[in-house]
């Protein structure tokens, strides 16, 4: 079985040259996280720095759900496109293959290197605030809520800090679609809930986010 998605202004020398480094995994690429059947590198192409994350599919329930096109990678794939069309920063999805035999065993996505550090080690190394940093992130929660798609995993080290100060939301595995209005707000307190537990290292930014975000068990503050 095999399955293949591709950005569609993705062109075939550049689908042709992420396959040859994919296929030379895992020495090709540096490996930056290692855990739970999943495995991420970085590589560059040319001048282009791009990320490759790979999946085992074990269990029962994961096999069904890559049969059923519901596995980790093909929800993060989706997840980003949707992501982007609404305005948020997120790594663009390239390129993913799924095969196995006779069921998918494996997955690889590939989506766009995006530069600098996490949200933890951007606080904890105590650079200057971004005056717009707790606008862009409400803003971040404000367009899940109207795409409605909660991320599953919002936390600190899941927000990577660009070089201009804007965060950039990664790790889409977990993202789900909603359709109850009622479920999304939910989903999304969670989210920001989240968020604000994983900062208590840093209170002063903490206070700062809930006065823009709501406190924790709050409804989300409105634009």
């Amino acid at each position: 079985m095999k399955f293949i998605a591709i950005a569609p202004d993705l062109s075939s020398d550049s689908v042709a040259a992420i396959q040859a480094a994919v296929s030379t995994l895992p020495e090709g690429g540096t490996k930056i996280y290692d855990r739970k059947n999943q495995q991420i590198y970085r590589l560059q192409i040319g001048d282009q720095h791009i990320i490759a994350k790979t999946y085992r599919i074990s269990s029962f329930a994961r096999i069904l759900a890559a049969l059923l096109g519901f596995s980790r990678a093909r929800r993060s794939f989706r997840a980003s496109v949707l992501l982007r069309q609404a305005g948020i920063p997120t790594p663009k999805s390239l390129f993913l293959i799924e095969e196995g035999s006779p069921f998918y065993s494996a997955s690889t996505l590939v989506t766009n290197f995006c530069e600098g550090p996490s949200l933890r080690k951007f606080l904890t190394d105590t650079n200057p605030i971004p005056p717009t940093l707790a606008d862009d992130i409400k803003n971040i929660l404000i367009g899940l809520k109207s795409t409605k798609i909660r991320h599953g995993d919002f936390h600190d080290r899941n927000l990577l800090i660009s070089p201009d100060g804007r965060p950039n939301l990664i790790d889409l595995d977990s993202a789900r679609k909603r359709f109850s209005k009622k479920t999304v707000a939910h989903n999304i307190q969670e989210d920001r809930d989240r968020l604000l537990h994983s900062i208590d290292y840093d209170p002063d930014f903490q206070a700062t986010l809930i006065e823009k975000l709501g406190a924790p068990g709050t409804p989300l503050l409105a634009p």
